[in-house]
């Protein structure tokens, strides 16, 4: 059940009972996405993706942010302890001096890997060949099907999801997060442009 929560920045954006705004600490990032730990005022992994960072000039977040920064976000639920950004932005001295956070508890990011991580390369999740193999198998169907070098990662989110295989999907990532972070990780296959387009590697294409 939603509760009220307190505003993060009083009067700028409208305050409703399904948005969780507060700060929580960077701890898992890529150059388009990236996840917060927040700790008050609930308890709560948050996922944000590159467009809702507070500049939209920013093409790399990771020139910009630090694995460990703190955040401020406006967020909202997609289940009981995740939530999803449409706001985040670096918190100022200004903030701070009003009290927007006064957690100064240090994250133990090893904690939180093996629960959080996206699924890839630096995650905890136990890798399978077989499942590799049809998860790979699967996506380069689609480029096949389709009878091009290129798919929207939008258009890969939504055949994951509509693929009717729950292990499959869940291997590739449960969250838009998870499968861009899955794509990103096999570079050697995929590569995926700055505007959200995938492309088959040179090689892979027949």
């Amino acid at each position: 059940m939603d509760v009220p929560l307190p505003s993060l920045l009083p009067g700028i954006f409208p305050t409703t009972n399904s948005m969780l705004r507060g700060s929580g600490i960077l701890y898992w990032l890529s150059s388009k996405a990236g996840l917060i730990n927040c700790s008050k005022p609930v308890h709560a992994t948050v996922s944000f993706q590159i467009k809702d960072f507070c500049d939209s000039g920013v093409t790399d977040l990771t020139q910009y942010l630090r694995v460990g920064f703190r955040l401020a976000f406006h967020a909202i639920p997609n289940n009981s302890s995740e939530w999803i950004a449409n706001y985040v932005s670096p918190i100022s001295e200004q903030d701070l001096a009003n009290g927007v956070t006064n957690d100064d508890q240090e994250l133990n990011i090893e904690s939180f890997e093996s629960n959080n991580m996206p699924t890839g390369k630096n995650g905890k999740d136990t890798y399978s060949l077989e499942k590799e193999m049809r998860a790979l198998s699967f996506l380069l169907g689609i480029f096949q099907k389709n009878g091009q070098l290129y798919i929207p990662l939008s258009n890969l989110h939504s055949r994951i999801s509509n693929s009717g295989d729950a292990e499959l999907s869940r291997y590739i990532g449960s969250s838009s997060l998870k499968r861009r972070q899955f794509v990103e990780d096999r570079s050697y296959i995929f590569m995926l442009a700055d505007n959200d387009v995938v492309y088959l590697q040179g090689f892979f294409i027949c």
